[in-house]
């Protein structure tokens, strides 16, 4: 009986050990602040909310590690990676890296469309991008789009027309004779238009003009291993907790 106990206390320590020390990790998320909402939300400088931190609060508690968020400029993200100043950085696309093969990339998060949005009072067919010939298409400053776009933008056919943020694409929209159209992910395009009631001002156009894999990529120093996040991350998506975190802000 005596050693029927010790066996159990043995197995109850070392239940607890284990605990103590999955808890004692420190799993660093970066952030960048120039993504917006609903990506991060921000109070001052600090992280409040947004599909980032829902998400990384729901993988860490389910991984059982203390997570912590991190600023990041964006030119840093990779050198950050890299060193292991920050451990993981989500929202990204393999696509996206200068170094891909210096990460380890998780399985898929999400998939994200790119919209062509038009006020509903100018509204026009727009289909293909010969639709779009003659127009002034609203971009973001600095973004690269796909190869046919870009093209069209070098030769002019297509005037580009760069702001700094979705909310300065969505007032030009709104004068009706400063930009046609303009192009953005839905995922920030959904939450602008909730949060600011314009669903009715508003329409996309037929042709999506793209998509793209949203996941995350792992800094070889991370304390958490590739394999336990994406079982993590399956199991999630099997709980159906990440389509929850992206209608939130829909």
């Amino acid at each position: 009986m005596l050693n029927h106990f010790a066996k159990i206390l043995a197995l109850s320590f070392a239940v607890v050990s284990f605990q103590k020390v999955s808890f004692g990790k420190e799993f660093i998320f970066n952030y960048i602040k120039g993504n917006g909402e609903p990506y991060t939300i921000l109070k001052g400088d600090k992280l409040e909310g947004g599909l980032l931190k829902d998400f990384g609060d729901t993988l860490g508690k389910r991984l059982g590690v203390s997570v912590t968020y991190r600023e990041t400029a964006r030119n840093r993200v990779e050198t950050d990676l890299e060193n292991g100043a920050v451990h993981v950085a989500c929202m990204w696309n393999k696509a996206w890296a200068k170094k891909p093969d210096a990460f380890l990339w998780s399985d898929l998060l999400f998939v994200e469309e790119n919209w062509y949005m038009m006020s509903k009072a100018h509204a026009f067919p727009l289909k293909s991008l010969d639709d779009l010939k003659g127009k002034k298409l609203g971009a973001i400053r600095g973004y690269f789009y796909d190869k046919e776009l870009m093209e069209h933008f070098e030769k002019k056919t297509i005037q580009r027309e760069d702001v700094n943020s979705l909310d300065q694409n969505f007032k030009k929209l709104e004068k009706g004779n400063v930009i046609d159209a303009f192009l953005d992910s839905s995922t920030l395009i959904q939450h602008y238009m909730k949060k600011n009631k314009l669903q009715d001002k508003f329409v996309k156009g037929e042709q999506i003009a793209g998509k793209h894999d949203i996941m995350c990529g792992l800094s070889q120093k991370s304390p958490v291993k590739l394999e336990e996040f994406n079982k993590v991350l399956a199991e999630m998506k099997a709980a159906d907790e990440i389509n929850t975190i992206l209608a939130k802000y829909k």
